[in-house]
């Protein structure tokens, strides 16, 4: 037994040696390097992963401010506002100006200032309030009105496109101790038709609160965990944070979340079956391969939802405006080379507002959801079809091979819009008008085709609703015309004596004949014409 024992203990040091050390060594190496690996891959996949979540929040924060400010012209470039502020039509005011903003869009607070910034409307907490409620938001917005007054004395239309109707001003707040984004828009003629003094305009003032309702649609529309504000940037380790700067340079505060985190998540999965399979490194390694894979098929999921939410409405799944702009960039480029020709179809729906009045803003949305539906129908698979906001579309018809094929498509648009929508359990009617641009035959410039596109949708609806209209140079000649016949006439009544009135007598031989309807009779029975004329630069002009 001695002996046994004495040749025992060398042999079982030698084993230790020789093998159970080197497993041992060899297990907690790959067991240190597994676990090495999974700590390092899921900190990295978590840093892009907030990485990717910050740029959202970003995305968000600028589409809210400019979003804003473009919910704002729906009622402030329309002729009908200017009118009813200047008859001060308290109900009409408070039903479009205010309750509509509150609603449809979910501004929180509204305020209408007169041309001597005077408080005339005000609207907080879901109804109308004592316009005097303004005073205590003025030392906030005093320096934007200031501002805005200045640009619009004097004619400034820098960030002005066919898109951006008016100039504004709007900035990053804090109002009563809460963070808000505040836009103020002039309240302008959409047609040209009412005289404005530059500068003395009515302005439209929205406030939409950052830690209000917004956070709960944020949380819900964006999957932003514990979506909140923050006035400090001290964050616990679970938390991130993106600063909310304005226009001064200064912060206003830090929109703070729990970003969703795939490495830690499947890391804390994967504990029990490390430890379960720690000395089988082979083991380790595939999990740790298939715990990879799931972390990239999460950044993936991820990267694919912040792309769709940057280049697709979501109210419709159509493209966006952006993504259009980019499309069409790309489809302009390879013209010369495809020696291809492309049209801009521009839509915009026909008493859709009606639609919305009448049964609310959700049967409005499934209408927009199947008139978005039937446009997928009826375009093909390498067109571009996109929402530019509101009931505007537009489309980019590619390899077109002549007016007829476009011309075809627009009656198939018209006649679709047609048909009756189902919503809200009733059947409802609309219509659509169409304006088209084709390229190269009207250009290849991007913004111009667009606006050409956009001038022939006028001139459509000008001739009547449901109805389809080509650009033609003529139409910017009309409207050049019209433009400067508006300023001479303008010019005209406000001069005193710029404007006669000439009648002129008519004789027939046959007295007994009745006289022609709308015709002026004289003293004698005879009709009288009548035209009017004005003094021009150029001369004399009449009608």
């Amino acid at each position: 037994m001695t002996l046994l024992r004495h040749f025992g203990e060398p042999t079982r040091r030698l084993f230790f040696k020789r093998t159970a050390l080197p497993i041992i060594v060899v297990t907690l190496l790959v067991a240190t390097l597994t676990t090495g690996l999974l700590l390092w891959s899921a900190t990295q996949s978590d840093g892009v992963a907030v990485s990717r979540q910050k740029s959202l929040v970003a995305l968000i924060i600028s589409k809210l401010e400019s979003g804003i400010a473009h919910d704002q012209e729906s009622v402030t470039v329309w002729d009908d506002a200017v009118s009813a502020l200047r008859s001060q039509d308290a109900k009409w005011v408070d039903t479009n100006l205010g309750t509509w903003m509150h609603t449809y869009f979910g501004h929180d607070e509204v305020y209408i200032l007169d041309p001597k910034d005077a408080p005339v409307y005000a609207f907080a907490d879901g109804s109308a309030v004592e316009p005097a409620s303004y005073q205590s938001i003025r030392p906030t917005t005093a320096p934007l009105v200031e501002n805005l007054r200045a640009r619009l004395k004097q004619g400034d239309t820098d960030g002005v496109t066919e898109q951006v109707l008016t100039i504004g001003a709007s900035d990053m707040v804090v109002i009563s101790g809460h963070p808000a984004i505040v836009s103020i828009k002039p309240v302008v003629s959409d047609s040209g038709h009412i005289a404005q003094v530059p500068g003395q305009e009515f302005l439209h003032v929205a406030v939409r609160y950052l830690d209000g309702s917004l956070l709960a649609s944020l949380r819900q529309d964006y999957l932003l965990d514990d979506a909140h504000f923050s006035w400090s940037n001290m964050l616990s380790s679970e938390e991130a944070s993106y600063p909310l700067v304005g226009r001064s340079g200064s912060t206003v505060g830090f929109f703070v979340w729990q970003p969703y985190r795939p490495g830690a998540f499947v890391l804390f999965q994967l504990v029990p079956t490390l430890v379960a399979v720690f000395g089988l490194a082979l083991g380790g390694i595939i999990v740790a391969l298939a715990a990879l894979r799931r972390r990239t098929l999460r950044l993936i999921e991820t990267e694919n939802h912040i792309y769709h939410l940057a280049h697709y409405d979501l109210l419709t799944g159509l493209h966006s405006r952006g993504h259009f702009n980019s499309r069409l960039a790309d489809a302009l480029t390879l013209l010369p080379a495809t020696g291809e020709q492309l049209a801009i179809l521009y839509l915009d729906l026909d008493r859709f507002k009606q639609v919305n009045d009448s049964f609310g803003h959700p049967a409005g949305d499934e209408l927009l959801r199947e008139f978005a539906d039937r446009l997928r129908r009826l375009t093909l698979e390498v067109d571009t079809v996109a929402r530019l906001g509101g009931d505007e579309f537009i489309i980019i018809q590619r390899a077109v091979a002549g007016e007829n094929e476009v011309k075809t498509l627009c009656e198939h648009l018209i006649e679709s819009a047609r048909r009756p929508f189902e919503v809200a359990g009733v059947q409802v009617f609309v219509g659509v008008s169409v304006g088209v641009a084709l390229a190269p035959r009207d250009g290849v410039d991007q913004v111009e085709l667009v606006r050409k596109a956009d001038l022939a949708l006028y001139h459509a609806k000008a001739g009547g609703r449901s109805g389809y209209a080509l650009f033609e140079p003529e139409m910017d000649q009309t409207l050049a015309k019209r433009k400067g016949l508006e300023q001479d006439l303008r010019k005209a009544l406000q001069t005193p004596g710029h404007i006669r009135v000439h009648y002129q007598p008519l004789y027939t031989a046959d007295k007994s004949k009745p006289s022609r309807a709308g015709r002026t009779q004289s003293a004698v029975g005879s009709p009288l014409t009548c035209s009017y004329h004005w003094q021009r630069k150029r001369g004399s002009s009449k009608f």
